[in-house]
């Protein structure tokens, strides 16, 4: 086998840490010399390959399916993390209710879709049309009381 060669030439007993930098790097300790002063040459080779492996068919078929896969599932969490708050929708999306209270159960059913009309306040702030028929205005952080429909869900 053929190897390229690299020669680090007389350094101090300390600059031991070279070592472990080159064969991070690939390259094989080939020999160390010490000098009475307390220096060291460092003599690395590295072997050359002359023939590629390839690999079969098969393999780069499975190979490729794995990758689609892993594809598919971060398209999936983008698509979740890009839903994960009211903020993040758009008008003509949809948010569901997850709850009510005292102030809100006359106007809201807690399962129902509600399309946003519009945002406001820099997205702080959406409307939507309640049970009644009536315009009205919720905050988007206001607790737990909506939750975002991503658009394919509506």
């Amino acid at each position: 086998m053929k190897y390229k060669r690299k020669e680090i030439d007389y350094v101090h007993i300390s600059m031991l840490w070279i070592i472990n930098a080159e064969m991070r790097n690939g390259w094989e300790l080939a020999s160390l010399t010490y000098r009475e002063d307390e220096r060291v040459r460092l003599k690395f080779r590295k072997p050359i390959l002359k023939h590629k492996i390839m690999i079969k068919r098969e393999e780069y078929l499975k190979a490729l399916d794995i990758v689609e896969a892993y594809h598919k599932q971060l398209n999936l969490q983008i698509v979740k993390r890009s839903f994960s708050r009211v903020k993040d929708l758009q008008e003509t999306d949809f948010v569901e209710v997850v709850k009510v209270d005292t102030n809100t159960q006359r106007s809201l059913t807690v399962g129902k879709k509600y399309q946003i009309l519009r945002f406001s306040d820099g997205k702080y702030r959406f409307t939507i049309i309640d049970d009644s028929g009536k315009e009205k205005e919720y905050s988007t952080d206001y607790g737990k009381t909506f939750k975002p429909v991503p658009p394919n869900y509506a």
